[in-house]
């Protein structure tokens, strides 16, 4: 038996819900590693009547979820969310893209105690991510792999959660006109914008054109120009 697996409590039981697949596939794999069975779901209500019937002793691992969950429905289950940038400055909804419309591509990914109030909970650990490369369903499948290795983390040790001790107001989540490309703009802010709405969560990026809106996929960079598949779609 390996140390990681002595420190982990028997009587501990570890749970994953998640809008997307890739995340509970991710954490099984992390936790198979240390021998650890963990129960996953796409909605709450998949897991929520095993999380009532655990032991204190239990923890729920939210990496991707875009309803609101009430904590106060399970008093005897410790929550652990995990958000993209840096706390508490950047709470709030779309943080990647927020992040990458302000060129802020070297930022954290944090595990964060869940409270009622929007990403205002004690930060247990984080890693640094890159979000200048990649559409979103590539950087999501990278922030995945960095937060199934701090759920483990989070598992095998004792750690304290930090207090954000600041207040900032939270940012808003992007809508279908901040898909709307703007006309003026420069090669890597359409780049940013096409690629940071292109695969999961968003309507990609598009631009009105007489009675047709046209949405962009798949931008590549490549010398100062840009090329991209681009969709017709007539408002008739």
């Amino acid at each position: 038996m390996s140390t990681h697996q002595k420190d982990l409590r028997p009587s501990h039981e570890y749970f994953v819900v998640a809008k997307h697949d890739f995340y509970l596939e991710d954490a099984k794999k992390s936790f198979a590693a240390l021998g650890i069975e963990i129960k996953i779901g796409n909605r709450i209500e998949d897991i929520s009547e095993d999380i009532l019937r655990s032991s204190e002793n239990c923890t729920v691992f939210v990496p991707h979820y875009s309803k609101i969950i009430d904590l106060k429905a399970f008093p005897r289950a410790r929550f652990v969310g995990f958000h993209t940038g840096n706390l508490p400055k950047d709470r709030g909804g779309s943080p990647i893209q927020n992040k990458i419309v302000n060129k802020e591509y070297l930022t954290q990914v944090s595990a964060i105690a869940l409270e009622d109030k929007i990403d205002s909970g004690a930060i247990y650990t984080h890693r640094q991510i890159d979000l200048s490369e990649g559409d979103i369903e590539f950087i999501l499948r990278k922030i995945s792999l960095l937060i199934s290795s701090m759920m483990t983390e989070i598992a095998v040790g004792d750690l304290k959660p930090t207090p954000q001790l600041e207040s900032f107001e939270a940012n808003k989540r992007f809508t279908i006109s901040d898909s709307e490309l703007p006309r003026h703009a420069n090669i890597n802010d359409l780049y940013d914008r096409i690629r940071m709405v292109d695969g999961l969560d968003y309507p990609n990026a598009y631009i009105k054109q007489d009675n047709y809106k046209v949405y962009f996929t798949k931008v590549v960079k490549n010398d100062g120009f840009l090329s991209a598949n681009a969709i017709f779609e007539s408002s008739e």
